[in-house]
């Protein structure tokens, strides 16, 4: 076929759009190139007399930035965070100097944002989590895309906000490590109501902190569908409970401030349900 098409014929692994393909994407074999380019650099500047201040500038500008392409689709393994690490040290503190100086500060207080005592160089790893926890953020986001597409074919998806979590072993590296972040990223999230069409009634948080099904287990244990919709829940605007059977006389109170709590909730049929995050009391949107 090749001959035919007067193509060449590839193997894998290979790269495509700088991308490594075909390779065991945890394998630290794959940052090769990220330690060879941050070598690459250093020889450069190796003939060049810099302050410590000249060489903060360019392990900020420079070398900070190079392993950001890779960083926002693969986990960063600990073996090469611990060989860029010590990179950065050493050119921090010993320069072009030859012979071993000690490092003044210990390097998660150099890591740290200058507001808090430290250098203002990235911490590796909670920078690579920081560019994969986005992409949850986009899957929220994005309405069509083919790249979420293909995540809800091959995943299934375990709500509206979120693919299953990945089980299999072949060919998932990656969606599986930026899947096991979706908790934490929805501890730092929220969900704003709108038509209720795609929030769950009793799973999703969207009423204060915790689950309604937490709140008031008694009256979720005989809910018809306990994975109802909120817009399932309501008719003509009215909140219209579906249960499998009658209520007992003790259950009237839960019930009543069930209905009390739900009340408080605005629902606006013209908007969709949205994802948006929340950090220090205030919530952000992009």
């Amino acid at each position: 076929m090749a001959a035919i098409m007067c193509c060449a014929t590839g193997s894998f692994p290979t790269t495509y759009l700088g991308m490594p393909l075909g390779a065991m994407n945890r394998s630290s074999q794959v940052w090769n190139v990220i330690v060879e380019k941050f070598e690459r650099r250093l020889a450069s500047w190796q003939q060049q007399y810099l302050s410590l201040g000249g060489r903060l500038t360019l392990i900020n500008s420079v070398l900070d930035s190079i392993p950001t392409y890779f960083m926002s689709l693969l986990l960063m393994p600990a073996k090469v965070k611990q060989r860029l690490d010590k990179i950065r040290g050493d050119f921090l503190w010993e320069g072009n100097n030859k012979d071993h100086k000690i490092h003044l500060v210990k390097w998660a207080k150099v890591t740290l944002p200058k507001q808090y005592g430290g250098l203002g160089i990235k911490d590796l790893a909670l920078h690579n989590k920081c560019l994969l926890l986005k992409w949850h953020w986009r899957y929220n986001q994005e309405a069509a895309g083919l790249w979420k597409e293909v995540i809800q074919a091959k995943y299934g998806s375990d709500s509206y906000w979120c693919s299953n979590k990945v089980s299999t072993s072949y060919g998932t590296g990656v969606w599986r490590d930026i899947r096991k972040l979706w908790e934490k990223f929805f501890t730092d999230a929220s969900l704003m109501v709108g038509n209720g069409e795609h929030i769950q009634f009793w799973k999703d948080i969207w009423l204060g902190d915790t689950p309604l099904m937490n709140i008031f287990p008694s009256i979720f244990q005989i809910a018809s569908h306990p994975d109802s919709t909120i817009s399932q829940y309501r008719e003509d605007n009215v909140w219209n409970l579906i249960l499998r059977r009658n209520l007992n006389d003790w259950e009237l109170e839960e019930v009543f401030s069930l209905m009390a709590t739900i009340q408080t909730s605005a629902i606006n049929s013209q908007r969709r349900d949205k994802l948006i995050w929340r950090q220090q009391g205030w919530i952000l949107h992009s």
